[in-house]
């Protein structure tokens, strides 16, 4: 499957659908995703990679990776030759990916959602990344323990799940009333029991508790080992959830740097 042939696919079955009412159209948009279990090669700034496609998300994550998070893909190429990045809420692996095609740089991923994570590990696979990127199916939080992610939907890609909690990072809460048990761990107790490759650039974007997450890593962000954090940071920069992510980084000596565009949902911070 072409890139080009992924796109006109998916604009030509979302133009047929829309002569059939709601629930006949989300009925058969299903079977035809469903029926997907194939790949797609795209090119890159940096080189190939190849997805694993299995539905209609995946495929649109494959073919929109120049255009979905541009400030990130930009971030990344600016990384130093010994940078190691913790992608936290990797999903798919777009970032991991993109950011491991580079063979100075080392890539942690965590991605909780079974499916999802399912998918994240056939693409590192696929693309014969495994010595430079780990994946592990964990949820990252403020503590460890056995919890449960609250989950938006059961199939690959999807996202807008909440640890614990309904509630997302946008207040809304999480759809479908789905429930996966994880395991959670704090970063700090991660590092204490697994001694990982420490980050020195950590990617923050779990949709939900982004601020646990900081909270559950006073011991790294205390060392000057972490130089660069990128934190999704939903709605208004202003709100009580954001507002604490910025005072808990700012504590730990990272300053935040302005948006290059308004558009853009995720803020990076600098150690000062």
């Amino acid at each position: 499957m072409s890139k080009t042939w992924a796109g006109a696919f998916v604009r030509a079955t979302e133009l047929g659908l829309r002569i059939f009412f709601p629930k006949r159209r989300w009925i058969i948009r299903s079977l035809i995703y469903g029926q997907m279990n194939g790949t797609l090669p795209i090119s890159t700034r940096q080189g190939e990679l190849t997805f694993y496609i299995c539905n209609r998300q995946t495929l649109k994550f494959a073919h929109d990776f120049e255009t979905f998070e541009p400030d990130t893909l930009r971030w990344i190429e600016q990384m130093p030759h010994d940078a190691v990045l913790w992608d936290i809420g990797a999903n798919v692996g777009l970032f991991s990916l993109y950011a491991a095609l580079r063979p100075e740089i080392r890539v942690v991923a965590f991605e909780p959602a079974a499916s999802t994570y399912d998918t994240l590990v056939k693409n590192i696979q696929l693309n014969n990344l495994g010595s430079r990127a780990s994946a592990y199916c964990i949820a990252l939080g403020d503590r460890t323990r056995c919890s449960v992610l609250n989950m938006s939907s059961l199939e690959a890609g999807h996202y807008m799940h909440s640890l614990q909690s309904s509630e997302r990072s946008d207040g809304v809460e999480a759809k479908g009333n789905l429930e996966q048990p994880v395991l959670e761990m704090s970063i700090d107790d991660f590092i204490r029991v697994f001694n990982p490759p420490l980050p020195t650039h950590i990617k923050l974007d779990v949709d939900s508790n982004e601020s646990e997450i900081i909270a559950g890593a006073r011991e790294l962000l205390a060392q000057e080992t972490v130089r660069s954090l990128q934190v999704e940071m939903v709605g208004d920069l202003d709100s009580t959830q954001n507002r604490k992510i910025q005072k808990s980084l700012e504590d730990h000596k990272f300053q935040p740097s302005p948006k290059e565009d308004r558009g853009f949902s995720n803020v990076e911070f600098r150690r000062m």
